[in-house]
């Protein structure tokens, strides 16, 4: 389990480890998309997080992160975003922005 939720119902992710990991594996295909239905595939995400995420550069990152993740690091969580950006926007032709962006 990688999050902990508190007595008074607060999410609090514990460990995202998971989430800097550089190899091809984590980096060509989504873990959790049409391909690959080990897990919950992603199927509407709120608008202003999509926009948000689509201008999202290394530059912005290495502001927050800082020394604590390598340049490698950084440009596998871009790759991953590219791979969430392209999974929406196949979803957004398929039926409608307005049933996919919330």
């Amino acid at each position: 389990m990688n999050y902990l939720i508190t007595k008074d119902w607060r999410v609090i992710l514990i460990d995202h480890s998971r989430s800097f990991r550089t190899g091809k594996k984590w980096t060509s295909v989504l873990p959790y998309g049409e391909k690959n239905k080990e897990g919950l595939v992603q199927k509407d995400m709120p608008k202003d997080l999509f926009e948000k995420m689509k201008t999202l550069t290394f530059d912005e990152i290495k502001g927050f992160v800082g020394e604590y993740l390598t340049d490698e690091e950084i440009n596998a969580v871009l790759a991953r975003k590219d791979l969430i950006i392209e999974h929406i926007n196949k979803m957004i032709e398929k039926k409608s922005e307005a049933e996919v962006l919330y």
